[in-house]
């Protein structure tokens, strides 16, 4: 799941934010708690990577009745397959960035570094490389990318920890390097680059078949 895959590249020190894998809307009322609104509710369903659009993610909860509610709800549109629900505190980023990378069968592994969410679909905006990379390399890719502007500043915001997302980068190009014999792909898509650190909002591992 989600937050398991999360805690395996923490190990490679990208972190992500304070959450809690619950059961039910009681659990997730008393994790707002402890984190404080507002916060993000998902509903964790074995097989399904993009949550968003089969309506199981919620952002921007701000009271225990919100919170409690959408719970319930969520619970009940995901159905039988649910396995639980995770909270999340919120982060407002500077920029977000996808930061992916796999095993090609004829290249091995790589790492890919893009505009988080759907700028990389949609603008195609991508940085490829072999991996592992250094962060120097990291860095010049995120230089290649649309989120550059924002990490830069742009139109004013503050600017974002370019030198944080490049560590990032490298590092999970060392995490699919090390584990190119277990690992087929792996995806953190969005990584939030704040003003200071990075934050792995998502997290996809996807374990290579047993030949």
């Amino acid at each position: 799941m989600e937050h398991e895959a999360r805690a395996i590249v923490a190990s490679y020190g990208i972190d992500g934010p304070r959450e809690r894998f619950v059961r039910d809307p009681e659990e997730a009322v008393t994790a707002a708690r402890d984190f404080g609104y507002p916060v993000v509710l998902k509903a964790m369903l074995a097989g399904v990577v993009h949550k968003t659009e089969h309506g199981l993610v919620r952002v921007g909860l701000r009271s225990e009745d919100e919170l409690r509610d959408e719970a319930a709800a969520m619970l009940e549109r995901a159905g039988a397959a649910v396995l639980g629900l995770l909270v999340q505190e919120m982060v407002k980023p500077v920029a977000e960035m996808l930061v992916g990378a796999r095993v090609d069968p004829d290249f091995g592994p790589v790492i890919v570094v893009g505009g988080g969410g759907m700028l990389v679909e949609v603008y195609k905006d991508a940085a490829v490389r072999l991996a592992p990379v250094s962060e120097e390399t990291a860095r010049a890719m995120i230089g290649e990318t649309r989120a550059a502007a924002l990490l830069g500043g742009w139109r004013g915001r503050p600017p974002g920890d370019v030198a944080a997302a490049a560590r990032a980068v490298a590092r999970l190009s060392e995490f699919v390097a090390d584990f190119r014999e277990d690992v087929r792909e792996v995806e953190i898509n969005p990584l939030a680059v704040l003003e200071r650190g990075v934050c792995a909002l998502d997290c996809v591992i996807i374990p290579r078949e047993p030949s």
